[in-house]
C-alpha cells in the first residue's frame, strides 16, 4: 500500500479555552499505523478528523464512523453504525505476502448499545456488533468496551479498555493461508474465531480560541489464532495520531 508523508501542523500558544459543550469540530491529521505482518513498513498517511451531531442529537459522525441513535432512555443509547473496515493488504507490501491474494478493506453495519454509568464520573460501558456489509470477508466482529473521561479546564484525557471477539471468517481472510497460497516458507493456514485485547488513550488539549490539539496512541494484543500465522511478525498493533481541530 501507499506510504503518503506529510508537513506536520505548527501549534498555537496555549489558552485556557477548552469547552466540551462545543461537540463539532473539523481538522486534520496524521496517522501512523503498523501491521503485524513480517517486515511490513509502517504506513504513514493524513487523514481528516471529523466530529458532527444533527441538531437533535441523533444522526452523528464520530472519526470513521456514521451512525444514527436510534433509542435514547436515561443513561442508555443505542446506535445503528456504519464503519469502513481499513484492513487487508496488497501482495508487494512485504516479501511474506509476495503470492497471495490480496486481501480487501470493506464497509460494516452494526448496532452498539452504550451505558453511561450512574454516579461514576464519566464512565462508561459499551457493547457493539459488526458485520460485513460487501461480502469481502463475510464474518462478525463484537467489541466490549469501558471507557472513562477526566475534564481538566483546557483538556481531556479518555482512556478505554476493552476485547474485540472475531469470528472465523473474519480472522481466516486477513490472517489465513490457501492451500494454492502456501509455499515451503509459508505452509496452509486456517484459523479459528479469536480474541484481541484493545487500550486506547486520547488527549484534547484547547491550544487557542476554538483551535484544539487532539492525540491518540491504540495498542492492540491480538488472540492466538491470529498471532499463529505464518504471515505474522508480531503479536500486536500499534497505532498513533496527532491532529489539530476546530470547534464550530
Amino acid at each position: 500500500m501507499k506510504k503518503i508523508f506529510v508537513l506536520l501542523f505548527l501549534l498555537f500558544f496555549i489558552t485556557p479555552c477548552f469547552s466540551e459543550e462545543q461537540s463539532n469540530y473539523f481538522g486534520l491529521g496524521v496517522m501512523v499505523s503498523k501491521k503485524p505482518y513480517k517486515d511490513i513498513d509502517t504506513t504513514i498517511m493524513p487523514i481528516p478528523i471529523i466530529s458532527w451531531e444533527s441538531q437533535d442529537k441523533r444522526f452523528f459522525i464520530e472519526g470513521k464512523d456514521i451512525g444514527y441513535k436510534i433509542l435514547r432512555y436515561q443513561d442508555l443509547t443505542i446506535e445503528t453504525i456504519l464503519s469502513p473496515r481499513f484492513m487487508g493488504y496488497d501482495d508487494k507490501d512485504a516479501d511474506i505476502l509476495d503470492g497471495m491474494k490480496d486481501r480487501k478493506m470493506s464497509l460494516d453495519a452494526g448496532l452498539k448499545i452504550i451505558w453511561d454509568i450512574p454516579d461514576s464520573a464519566d464512565t462508561s460501558l459499551s457493547l457493539g456488533v459488526l458485520a460485513d456489509t460487501l461480502s469481502v470477508y463475510q464474518g462478525v466482529e463484537i467489541e466490549a468496551a469501558l471507557s472513562k473521561k477526566f475534564k481538566g479546564q483546557i483538556f481531556i484525557l479518555k482512556p478505554q479498555l476493552g476485547l474485540r471477539w472475531q469470528s472465523k471468517n473474519l480472522t481466516d481472510y486477513y490472517y489465513g493461508i490457501r492451500s494454492s497460497e502456501s509455499t515451503g516458507n509459508r505452509p496452509m493456514y486456517t484459523p479459528d474465531d479469536t480474541c484481541n485485547y484493545f487500550s486506547d488513550l486520547s488527549f484534547y488539549l484547547g491550544i487557542h480560541k476554538d483551535w484544539v490539539l487532539t492525540t491518540m496512541l491504540g495498542y492492540e494484543y491480538l488472540g492466538r489464532e491470529i498471532t499463529d500465522s505464518p504471515l505474522l511478525g508480531k503479536k500486536y498493533q500499534l497505532t498513533a495520531m496527532l491532529g489539530v481541530i476546530r470547534k464550530f
